[in-house]
């Protein structure tokens, strides 16, 4: 016998409601039933919320305590107007401090950590789940980065002190790339990075007013 989505809804109609569910319930909804959890856990799903509009858009971000980092998500279109802790991130692999945390493609990327790591950790808010990825080519800690044109780009903090300043990643092909040599010698480290016009990441000093540009990528796509 087969299972409706909602009784008393044709399942077309029973679909386009639950498109609109937002994302903080997701969780619950993997609770109700089989073909709800199916649903919300096919990438189909969230084509489909993305083609007609619904995708959500939340700030994240990485609250570093004594014993453990926890990262948080808003949703500013929430009427609940609170934050939301994330799942753990895999802190005994990162450390609790010196990794980046960037927002790629609906997915969130931890990059490198205390005292130097090549590991790469990802967040799918669809699965609500962390798993690997490709490791970096060279341990990092405090670096800065960037996601611009459907990639993720790194630069710094590379405790090795010589050879790879930066490189960029592919999630389609989960592969790192070299980029070219930084005209700095010295290793870059505790700086961050900004996009600009799309296609060109800024590398700044950080801290203090005036903060001092020190390097400027553009996508080599």
């Amino acid at each position: 016998m087969a299972t409706t989505l909602i009784p008393g809804l044709d399942d077309d109609a029973a679909y386009q409601c639950l498109l609109r569910v937002t994302l903080p319930s997701h969780g619950q909804m993997r609770q109700v039933s089989r073909a709800w959890r199916n649903l919300v856990s096919s990438a189909k799903f969230y084509d489909d919320r993305s083609a007609q509009g619904l995708d959500e858009e939340w700030l994240v971000a990485t609250v570093m305590l004594r014993q453990e980092t926890l990262i948080m998500a808003f949703n500013p279109n929430s009427a609940k107007k609170a934050w939301m802790i994330l799942p753990s991130p895999p802190q005994h692999i990162h450390g609790i401090a010196g990794f980046e945390c960037k927002a790629l493609g609906g997915k969130l990327y931890l990059l490198g950590g205390w005292r130097g790591k090549k590991l790469v950790s990802v967040f799918d808010s669809h699965t609500n789940r962390w798993s690997a990825a490709a490791p970096m080519l060279c341990p990092r800690a405090h670096c800065a980065s960037a996601a611009m044109e459907g990639r993720l780009y790194v630069v710094g903090g590379n405790l090795m002190g010589k050879g790879l300043d930066a490189e960029v990643y592919d999630p389609v092909e989960d592969r790192w790339e070299p980029l070219p040599q930084s005209p700095s010698p010295e290793t870059i480290a505790f700086h961050i990075a900004i996009v600009v016009d799309r296609t060109k990441m800024a590398v700044f000093s950080r801290g203090g007013v005036g903060a001092t540009l020190l390097l400027l990528y553009k996508d080599v796509g």
